[in-house]
């Protein structure tokens, strides 16, 4: 399977980004494993971006041409809320799931993260699509981290696949440190899952797309263990990387020429506490 994760990014304003994360491992079961496969798709022309566990073949098979449609039919573009644009993508995943060989269907979830609006009127959304394995397809919204008090704030969305056990005690451990409920803490042990080995099925280099207040999907550049990787591909020609946005491990915003923070970006240490 895998290890997938969406989480929102709240500033001193309210939320201001989403994301997605996942590992870049596919497993054949335990013995045979390539690390090196894109599992978060992003489309075009409206804000909207996708990730996939459970089963690898029907997603990665459906994914890319929904993110096509969306572009060339603006198919979401006429629906009034988010509620209308999840129904929309779970039919489209649910007819091509349908005809899909019995044989061969799998148990997968996606998560489908957006935003109507723009600038500081905007709203942001996380939806789930899933099935057991039969020819139904259902669809959830998932629903924001928030505090009684102070309202949403930063922190985990969900988390799904065979690495939610790790992901849910990583989680936990950064809640304790000094920079709890932040962007950087749920990323921070999303890597430091990654890095433990807890789950064999989860593996790679970490792949991460971003939504933010305007503009579309982004799908960002990490920088993982002193290389550059993109859609968990590792990038060496240096051309490729002047017009991407990269973070590495820390969520720091890195030069990716230097594999080092940009200048003038924050750096982030390790936080304190951390129990490793």
């Amino acid at each position: 399977m895998t290890t997938l994760i969406s989480w929102l990014g709240v500033d001193q304003r309210g939320p201001a980004s989403i994301y997605l994360a996942s590992d870049s491992r596919i497993s054949w079961g335990a013995a045979d494993q390539w690390n090196y496969g894109g599992k978060l798709f992003i489309a075009q022309s409206s804000p909207e971006a996708f990730g996939f566990c459970g089963d690898v073949l029907f997603p990665l098979l459906v994914l890319g041409p929904l993110c096509q449609r969306i572009d060339a039919s603006k198919m979401l573009s006429a629906c009034s809320d988010f509620h209308d644009k999840l129904e929309q993508v779970r039919k489209c995943v649910e007819v091509s799931f349908r005809d899909y060989p019995a044989s061969q269907r799998r148990p997968f979830q996606i998560f489908y993260i957006s935003r109507t609006g723009r600038g500081m009127a905007c709203e942001f959304h996380s939806g789930r699509i899933f099935s057991s394995g039969s020819k139904v397809v259902s669809s959830e919204v998932m629903e924001f981290p928030s505090d009684p008090i102070l309202g949403l704030r930063s922190g985990l969305i969900g988390e799904a696949g065979s690495g939610s056990n790790s992901i849910k005690n990583w989680e936990y451990r950064w809640q304790q440190t000094d920079v709890q409920n932040t962007s950087r803490s749920v990323f921070g042990a999303f890597c430091s899952s990654l890095k433990s080995g807890d789950d064999s099925l989860t593996g790679g280099a970490p792949q991460l797309v971003a939504i933010y207040r305007s503009g579309l999907a982004k799908q960002l550049g990490v920088i993982w263990e002193g290389k550059r990787y993109f859609s968990g591909m590792e990038i060496e020609d240096l051309s490729a990387c002047e017009e991407l946005d990269w973070r590495n491990e820390r969520f720091e915003i890195c030069d990716p020429f230097t594999l080092d923070v940009r200048k003038g970006a924050q750096k982030q240490p390790v936080p304190r506490k951390l129990i490793i």
